[in-house]
């Protein structure tokens, strides 16, 4: 079955099940949101991709659609064959973890050491015991801002 259109922006479509959707390649602009397709799959929401407070598995790590919010949710993997890119993306491009921690303002790559307080600061040895490296860049931080 084909559909010429599944509704539009005066007169929607509250919920739907489609098996495959193919998006014809045609030059649109919306004439409420103002935004063009030339064969895009736009989607207006904005909700903000987070876990569901309410869900009782909030705080697992758990592949659960349940337990997620945003735009878009997906019971499957999700494949681009060109760049994927994201005003923020979590725990997908940088791999290592990062700890907040006190310590003077040193630049990143600078390599600080354990005070014993629980402070930082910088290096001035070779080969000194308790080292990190100054980060602006982590996939995962433990600790706050």
């Amino acid at each position: 079955m084909y559909a010429d259109s599944l509704g539009t922006s005066n007169s929607h479509i509250p919920e739907g099940y489609i098996d495959n959707l193919h998006v014809k390649s045609l030059d649109i602009k919306d004439p409420l949101s103002g935004l063009r397709s030339t064969g895009d799959l736009i989607i207006t929401s904005t909700q903000e991709a987070k876990r569901n407070p309410n869900s009782p598995n909030v705080n697992k790590i758990v592949s659960d659609i349940n337990n997620l919010q945003g735009s878009i949710r997906t019971l499957g993997g999700i494949a681009a064959g060109k760049s994927i890119m994201g005003y923020r993306v979590h725990g997908a491009v940088f791999n290592d973890y990062a700890e907040y921690r006190h310590t003077e303002q040193i630049q990143p790559g600078r390599c600080v050491i354990e005070t014993g307080k629980g402070d930082l600061v910088l290096s001035d040895k070779r080969l000194q015991l308790g080292a990190n490296i100054i980060s602006d860049t982590f996939g995962f931080s433990i600790g706050k801002t």
